[in-house]
């Protein structure tokens, strides 16, 4: 396994969609804090946090949050986001994060996203 060089939050509701965000990015070589959106993200460094959410109409005060707390760069996650890559471009703009992905997604999209919030 390649050397972890990267830290990543993954603030994700699903227990298995965490625990599979988990295997995909330590396979990856990344090292790995997992939580449940409702836990206080703990103090960093991060390199990239890694949030879902239920509402993007109610994810502002999600984001404002996680931005207040930490400078990493945000990756948002969402069923109700469309995968289109201009809409997606459109809601990080204005969410104020660095992307947005749609779910579902898989391991290559995934590792896409984070590759795109790190570079």
């Amino acid at each position: 396994m390649p050397v972890a060089l990267t830290t990543i939050a993954v603030a994700e509701r699903d227990d298995l969609i965490r625990a599979l965000l988990e295997r995909w990015l330590a396979e990856a070589g990344h090292r790995v804090v997992c939580l449940s959106p409702a836990d206080p993200l703990p103090d960093g460094p991060f390199d990239l946090v890694i949030a879902s959410v239920d509402n993007p109409r109610t994810a502002t005060a999600e984001v404002r949050t996680l931005q207040a707390g930490h400078a990493a760069p945000l990756l948002l996650t969402s069923a109700r986001f469309f995968p289109d890559p201009a809409d997606a471009t459109s809601l990080a703009q204005r969410f104020g994060v660095r992307a947005v992905l749609a779910k579902p997604y898989d391991r290559a999209a995934l590792l896409a996203a984070v590759a795109e919030c790190l570079g």
